[in-house]
C-alpha cells in the first residue's frame, strides 16, 4: 500500500470511530431524554393523585359540617370546575361542592329569616340567643 492509501485507510478508520462515538452520544441522549420524561409523567401522575386526593378531603371536611371548606374548594378547583377535559374525579367532588354550598347556605338563610320574621312570637323562644342570662326573652 502506498503512503496515500494508508492515509485514506487511515481516515476512513477514524470516521468510522468517530461516527460509532456520535451513535453512542446520540443513544445516551435519547435515553437521557426518555428517563426525564418517564420522571416527569411520574411526577404529573403523582401531582393529579395529590389533587384527587385533596378534593375527596375537603369534600368530606365541607360535608362534616364545615360548609367554608366547600367554598374554599370551588375557589382553589375553579378552573378544573369550569374546563371540561378536567379530571372527572375532582368535577364530580366539586360539583357535589357546589350543591352542598347551596344547599347548606338555603337552609341557613331560612332559619336565619325565620327567627328574624318570627323573634316577637312563640318561636322566638326557641332560640337561645335571644335570652338574657336570667332566661329572660330579650325585648328589641
Amino acid at each position: 500500500l502506498t503512503k496515500e492509501e494508508e492515509r485514506i485507510l487511515r481516515l476512513q478508520q477514524q470516521a468510522r470511530e468517530y461516527e460509532e462515538v456520535e451513535r453512542q452520544r446520540h443513544e445516551k441522549r435519547i435515553a437521557k431524554e426518555k428517563r426525564q420524561k418517564e420522571k416527569e409523567a411520574e411526577r404529573a401522575a403523582h401531582h393529579i393523585r395529590e389533587l384527587e386526593s385533596s378534593a375527596k378531603k375537603m369534600f368530606w371536611i365541607g360535608l362534616a359540617f364545615c360548609p367554608l371548606v366547600w367554598l374554599l374548594m370551588i375557589m382553589y378547583f375553579w378552573k378544573e370546575i369550569r374546563d371540561k377535559s378536567a379530571n372527572p374525579i375532582i368535577r364530580s367532588h366539586c360539583k357535589m361542592a357546589i350543591i352542598g354550598a347551596v344547599i347548606y347556605n338555603i337552609i341557613l338563610i331560612t332559619w336565619y329569616t325565620v327567627f328574624l320574621v318570627y323573634r316577637d312570637t312563640k318561636l322566638a323562644d326557641m332560640n337561645i340567643l335571644l335570652y338574657n342570662n336570667d332566661f329572660t326573652p330579650v325585648k328589641f
